[in-house]
């Protein structure tokens, strides 16, 4: 009663209030990371190994299994399993220098277990390393392609060229002011034998350049010949050179080659034997192969950047067969981000038109709303001080927090409206009779739920509370700035702005039984 009486001498305390909330609010929410689901702990973990390319099966069996074993000391590791190369059916082109290491862990203690996997994974040097879970391995290559602000990704066919085309369009894009840090994707290349045919000498030493070409891949790579059943299973036949043939550039130029007239001749003699780096794994798009030019924005707006990297890149002539076109993904995401505000502004007016048809009042409808979002400044307050992102929790618990605040608000109005109908004045008196009236209501709803999600709180950050810990803690805080908002900073504004005489133009009672409806529902969800 005697906060209330100050706040009651003058409208400033309440206005600077409200404000002091409702900027707050909307300062923290652009400042928030944004993720759409928060990270779940899920039992069942997945290790990708990649090691360098060529490294073959038996080194990477060897790797794994030591790896295994030192994994399953851990406590809280219940199973491990590991998959080298591709499986049968697989959807991963892969060789024999990548795998997929299943780690099923317990739920106590999942953190430490979690940060102790990560330990022994990161102590095997010359090895890249992810550990994640499958839905989140899932939804990262779906979602998204690329997380950089400008991205550039250039179509063609062979290698070399992508590789010269993309450091001109490199080069072009960091002499454009706002980007910042202009990369090309790297892609990782193996040392690989290339044989080149000289037709000429194969000409003048009488052998088609298909014969040698279908020789050297036979002695080099291996050529399928049949098939071999036994026990039911079947066993490729191929033939293959020693691998003393090939483990250098000289013993394959002085491989025996025969030639149509009986006579056997050098490899080198009739090809240039060279070697080559080639990217073992090749990244596509439909049909044609890509590489990316990357960058990152500073000091200047995302789309200005953008804009003028398109000017830029029209003055680079493209050969035949290559084509070039910026990603939209950043793009995309940020007109999302403008249509939910357009989407929330459209909402706000359509709130406000709504309290002002119920109350017959401009001023009382905008009094209404402005207390009703400087209750829901709360919910992104608490999510950002305990350091959780602006996921889907954190927006379901601020509409949660908006549909109290609503009620709390029509009720409150609806109070006073009573008590003006008795015929008492719009004076100080009336101001605190509407507010102690309300207090055993307010806090008793806000005590309940707060227990509710107490103890969601309590049990803290387990498998399964991904999503309802954020939320609670956003709830909580919206909830703590609704019973302000309710209790000092509407009657004040009443009191100094609401209107001498109105009418409501629908029955409140069957308003506040709707709101109570839907309120309690939520609570129940």
């Amino acid at each position: 009663a005697k906060v209330l009486s100050v706040f009651g001498k003058s409208a400033i305390p309440a206005v600077v209030s409200g404000l002091a909330l409702l900027l707050a609010g909307m300062f923290v929410v652009p400042s928030m990371d944004k993720a759409l689901l928060p990270k779940f702990k899920d039992t069942n973990l997945m290790v990708r190994w990649q090691s360098p390319y060529g490294t073959s099966l038996p080194e990477m069996t060897r790797i794994l299994g030591r790896a295994t074993a030192e994994l399953r000391t851990v406590p809280g590791v219940r199973m491990v399993g590991s998959q080298i190369g591709q499986a049968v059916g697989g959807d991963r082109p892969v060789g024999s220098d990548a795998a997929e290491m299943f780690i099923t862990v317990g739920r106590d203690n999942y953190s430490k277990t979690v940060r102790a996997i990560t330990r022994i994974v990161a102590g095997y040097p010359g090895l890249s390393h992810r550990v994640t879970t499958y839905s989140a391995e899932r939804l990262r290559r779906t979602l998204g392609r690329t997380n950089s602000e400008v991205t550039v990704r250039l179509f063609g066919q062979d290698f070399g060229d992508l590789r010269k085309k993309a450091e001109e369009i490199r080069s072009s894009m960091a002499r454009i002011r706002g980007i910042s840090q202009p990369r090309i994707s790297s892609q990782l290349t193996e040392p690989t034998i290339q044989v080149d045919v000289d037709l000429l000498k194969a000409q003048a030493l009488a052998i088609k350049p298909g014969d040698v070409r279908r020789a050297s891949e036979t002695l080099l790579s291996g050529l399928r010949v049949g098939s071999l059943f036994q026990d039911q299973k079947i066993f490729d036949v191929t033939v293959w050179g020693r691998p003393e043939i090939r483990k250098s550039v000289s013993s394959v130029q002085d491989l025996l080659i025969d030639t149509p007239n009986g006579k056997v001749i050098r490899l080198g003699d009739v090809a240039n034997v060279t070697v080559r780096p080639t990217s073992p794994i090749i990244e596509h798009e439909d049909i044609s192969r890509y590489i990316d030019v990357a960058a990152d924005v500073k000091g200047r707006g995302v789309g200005d950047v953008r804009s003028d990297v398109r000017a830029a890149l029209k003055g680079i002539a493209m050969p035949q067969e290559f084509h070039m076109t910026m990603l939209s993904d950043y793009s995309d995401q940020q007109a999302s981000e403008r249509r939910v505000m357009a989407f929330s502004i459209a909402a706000i007016i359509g709130v406000f038109l709504l309290l002002q048809a119920a109350f017959r009042s401009w001023r009382l409808g905008a009094i209404s709303l402005f207390v009703m979002l400087a209750s829901v400044a709360g919910a992104p307050l608490a999510a950002r001080v305990y350091g959780k992102p602006m996921s889907i929790a954190t927006v379901s618990a601020i509409v949660a927090v908006f549909v109290v605040a609503t009620r709390f608000t029509m009720r409150t109005n609806e109070r006073y409206l009573a008590l003006r109908q008795d015929g008492r004045p719009l004076d100080s008196e009336l101001m605190a009779s509407g507010a102690r009236s309300r207090v055993g209501p307010i806090l008793t709803t806000c005590v309940l739920t707060s227990l509710a999600f107490g103890a969601v709180i309590a049990f803290g950050l387990i498998a399964g509370q991904e999503l309802l810990l954020p939320m609670a803690v956003a709830v909580l805080g919206g909830l703590a700035t609704t019973v302000f908002a309710n209790l000092f900073i509407l009657p004040p504004l009443y009191l100094h702005f609401g209107p001498e005489e109105m009418q409501p133009a629908w029955n409140m009672d069957e308003l506040v039984d709707t709101s109570e409806a839907t309120h309690d529902d939520l609570v129940r969800s």
